[in-house]
C-alpha cells in the first residue's frame, strides 16, 4: 500500500503507481524465463548481473511516462525535473563511475559485501546513475531500435548497454560504456552476441 501525500497532484501519483507496478512485473516476468546461457557464470559475473538489474530504475521511469517521448518528470514538481534535468547533463561522468564499480566487481578488486552494496547503493540516490543512465540508454534504445529490442533487453540489462552504445555509435558527442568494459559486458550478456551492434561497438576507440 502507498501512503498517499495530499500535496501529490493525481497525475504524479498515478505515474508513481505505474513505476512501482512495472517493477513488480518486470521481477515477475524475468523470474518466469528459461535459463540462460552464459558466457561467464563465475561468483563475480553473477554479482555484476545482479547490480546491473538495478538500471531498472531507467526502464520503470520510461515505462511511467509512457514512452521516450514524454519528459519523465512531466507529472512532478518544478523541483523535481530540475533536479532530474541537471542530473541527465551530467552523464557521462556518472557512467564512469558505475562503469568503476563493475569492472572492480569483475576484477576481484571489490570483494567485501558491506562495501559492495554501500557502493551500489549510492547509485540509487534521490534519483541517481541507476534512474538517470538508466533512463538514458532504455530511452535512447527504444528510439533507435525500437520497443522490442527494450522488450528483449528487459531481463538481460548487460545487453541494453551493448545495445546503447550501438545506438550512439554515429553520434561522437553522446555519452558511452568504454570500449574495455563493453569487451566484459559480452561475457555478462546471454546467447549468442548480435552482430550489429557488436561489431559497431567493436570497432569503437
Amino acid at each position: 500500500m502507498l501512503f498517499v501525500d495530499p500535496e501529490k497532484t493525481p497525475a504524479n501519483f498515478a505515474n508513481t503507481v505505474a513505476h512501482e507496478l512495472h517493477h513488480i512485473g518486470l521481477a515477475a516476468a524475468c523470474r518466469a524465463e528459461p535459463a540462460r546461457a552464459w558466457a561467464d557464470t563465475s561468483a563475480a559475473a553473477q554479482k555484476a548481473r545482479d547490480w546491473l538489474s538495478a538500471f531498472g530504475e531507467g526502464l520503470a521511469m520510461l515505462a511511467a511516462a509512457g514512452g521516450p517521448g514524454v519528459h519523465p518528470h512531466r507529472d512532478s514538481p518544478v523541483s523535481d525535473r530540475e533536479r532530474w534535468d541537471h542530473d541527465m547533463g551530467d552523464a557521462q561522468a556518472q557512467m564512469r563511475e558505475v562503469e568503476r564499480f563493475f569492472l572492480e566487481l569483475l576484477d576481484g578488486r571489490l570483494t567485501d559485501e558491506t562495501e559492495i552494496n554501500r557502493r551500489g547503493m549510492e547509485f540509487f540516490g534521490v534519483q541517481g546513475p541507476w534512474y538517470t543512465v538508466g533512463y538514458r540508454m532504455w530511452s535512447t534504445v527504444e528510439r533507435m531500435s525500437g520497443r522490442r529490442r527494450v522488450i528483449e533487453d528487459a531481463c538481460d540489462p548487460a545487453r541494453l548497454l551493448l545495445d546503447y552504445n550501438a545506438a550512439v555509435a554515429g553520434d561522437p558527442a553522446a555519452p558511452r560504456w568504454s570500449a574495455g568494459f563493453a569487451a566484459r559486458l559480452r561475457t555478462l550478456a546471454a546467447g549468442s552476441s548480435r552482430a550489429a551492434g557488436d561489431s559497431a561497438e567493436a570497432q569503437r576507440p
